[in-house]
């Protein structure tokens, strides 16, 4: 039955439910009536007839009431609030991790002579292997160029001319002493061979040879004796450089330089007193030449033929002769990078300032080529004679943040690496000897 809230309204609800009420119920019903009468009047209660808390003063019941359901409330805040603290701690442990992995920050350079650290390759895929072929000679050397691979036995004094899809020997070319009296090998000793496109030019005894790519024989053979010297003996060639038409010859053994035009064939330039000149490389008006017993790089101004400084490259190696035992360089633009042999790691010099980076490895780094974003250096981790233990890889380096990309591994006793700025080639020493293809990975 609905709630009355007058006589006439309860009359009507009993008729209504058929109730015949006695005078005693009807008299209940009216003190209720108008109990509630008054609480509707009364502005401390609400039309429903509960109390309204703002307006009612608390008794100390009332207090311990509404501190309970406060406390309970909180109960549930406090359990939010512990885990959020919860999951941003777990956060904050975490997340440094993972930013160390997937994020470097960029090396600051330091200044000349100063060794930086690098952290480990990243578990990136750098690149792939295309193919492995065999080879009939040990590479001291490889080039590519007017599209073949081409590898040079120092010992052997040969170079040899690949087919890069099948990997057979398409011409092996004697470039040393026709009458085979050169007293370390019958046939001279080709430390380095580089090209212009038109003709591969190869360091021999007393002479650079001219090899004509497309008939794959020796055109032309310089001599660079005492009368095309002025008096200065020539033994060995040990690196060269092209620069435009000029072509750079160091001899290691007799410390010089030498300069000479490659259309007149003629010599113009002797440079004197460059220690242990060995390999070398060309910026802007600039020639960078190894010396190969001190770990350093001899700077030569290529507009006035003087040198104009020596550049020490920072480490320490195991060599008993020559230390650290550096034996290429690379530029390309105005960088300089140089593979620290037994010193374990990629030295960069910035031209503009002299002002050498290294790059630290846990290996042995005796070769690297520049390509258009990368550097990529050939590592050793052992010089023991069982592939088994002289596991070897490629490290591509990034030429912005001189960061380790990550590696390749090939087979055992890489020995030289070149490229045609696209794939790499790479030469592995011990047999089976063989030429490693890989393209690089964007």
């Amino acid at each position: 039955m609905p709630e009355p809230k007058n006589d006439f309204d309860l009359d009507r609800a009993l008729r209504k439910a058929r109730i015949v009420p006695t005078d005693s119920f009807k008299e209940d019903m009216r003190a209720r009536l108008q109990a509630k009468l008054r609480q509707s009047e009364d502005p401390a209660f609400s039309s429903n007839g509960w109390r309204r808390p703002s307006q009612v003063l608390y008794s100390r019941s009332d207090e311990q009431e509404n501190t309970a359901m406060s406390n309970s409330r909180l109960i549930p805040a406090f359990a939010v609030l512990f885990v959020i603290v919860l999951v941003v701690a777990l956060g904050a442990a975490i997340w440094p991790s993972v930013n160390h992995t997937l994020v470097r920050p960029t090396p600051t350079q330091p200044s000349t002579n100063e060794l930086t650290s690098t952290a480990n390759p990243d578990p990136m895929n750098i690149g792939r292997i295309d193919s492995t072929l065999a080879i009939d000679s040990f590479p001291n050397g490889v080039l590519v160029s007017n599209n073949a691979v081409w590898t040079w036995n120092t010992h052997a004094g040969t170079v040899s001319r690949i087919d890069p899809n099948t990997g057979q020997t398409a011409a092996v070319i004697r470039i040393g002493d026709p009458q085979g009296t050169i007293n370390r090998t019958p046939n001279g000793y080709p430390a380095d061979v580089v090209s212009d496109g038109a003709s591969l030019w190869a360091g021999a005894y007393q002479s650079i040879v001219q090899i004509d790519p497309q008939t794959n024989t020796i055109v032309d053979r310089i001599s660079l004796n005492k009368a095309q010297l002025g008096g200065t003996d020539l033994g060995t060639v040990s690196g060269l450089a092209l620069d435009g038409d000029t072509l750079w010859a160091s001899d290691s053994q007799n410390n010089i330089v030498i300069r000479m035009d490659i259309r007149s064939k003629s010599v113009s330039t002797v440079i004197l007193g460059v220690d242990h000149a060995g390999a070398m490389a060309v910026t802007s008006g600039a020639l960078w030449v190894v010396d190969s017993h001190s770990n350093s790089l001899i700077r030569i101004d290529t507009k006035t033929n003087q040198v104009v400084t020596t550049i020490q490259i920072p480490g320490k190696g195991n060599g008993s002769i020559c230390d650290m035992c550096i034996t290429d360089v690379e530029a390309s633009g105005e960088t300089v990078w140089v593979p620290m042999g037994y010193g374990n790691g990629v030295a960069r010099i910035d031209a503009n300032t002299n002002q050498v980076t290294t790059i630290p490895f846990e290996t042995n780094v005796f070769s690297l080529v520049v390509t258009q974003d990368s550097v990529w250096a050939i590592g050793n981790s052992s010089i023991k004679r069982d592939c088994a233990d002289l596991p070897a890889f490629v490290a591509r380096i990034d030429r912005i943040s001189d960061r380790i990309l990550g590696t390749v591994t090939v087979q055992c006793a890489a020995y030289a690496i070149a490229t045609d700025g696209g794939d790499l080639w790479v030469g592995t020493a011990l047999a089976p000897q063989t030429l490693v293809n890989i393209h690089p990975e964007p």
